[in-house]
């Protein structure tokens, strides 16, 4: 294929790209729903408040902790974890390098069933579900999750993309899980 002819179709195609993020930007339609406090080592209060949270609808959540973590606590964590045959968490390299120790935002994910969802980050439920598995390495810390509904489900990775980018978690991956 020649130059001129395959930067012609490219341009055409990133046109079309362009035409549909204009699309999209004009009808995003994510609702705050509510900023859950938890402390990772209460259970039966923990199960109390995501028993309000409704399942089957498509949400978004960020936690957040109040106080930094190093590194070198999460790795402890992450290999304390794997020899007890919990199912792993990432740690996001890309954050730790670029703003090592100044981060309070631990993870940010989407889900059509959140309630469940959480209980697996907190560690309520089967250690071999990939999560956070909060409760068993983040000892009595308090978190919060802010949590948003997506009115507009076909966008909702795209939107948990870009609050992942703004947010940089350090657990979690970028992208398409």
């Amino acid at each position: 294929m020649a130059q001129t002819e395959i930067n012609n179709e490219l341009k055409i195609l990133v046109e079309k790209y362009i035409d549909e993020l204009q699309i999209i930007k004009s009808n995003i339609n994510v609702k705050y729903v509510s900023t859950l406090k938890i402390n990772t080592s209460d259970e039966s209060r923990n199960i109390n408040v995501l028993n309000t949270i409704q399942n089957n609808i498509p949400m978004i959540y960020i936690i957040r902790t109040k106080e930094n973590i190093s590194i070198e606590e999460i790795e402890a964590a992450k290999e304390k974890l794997k020899a007890e045959g919990f199912g792993m968490f990432r740690i996001n390299c890309k954050t730790i390098n670029n703003k090592p120790n100044q981060t309070k935002c631990l993870y940010v994910g989407s889900s059509k069933k959140l309630r469940d969802r959480l209980k697996q980050h907190i560690g309520i439920t089967s250690k071999s579900t990939y999560a956070l598995h909060l409760s068993e390495w983040w000892k009595n810390k308090e978190i919060e999750i802010e949590i948003y509904e997506v009115v507009d489900f076909n966008n909702m990775q795209l939107y948990e993309d870009c609050l992942w980018e703004k947010n940089k978690p350090i657990l979690g991956r970028e992208g398409k899980k």
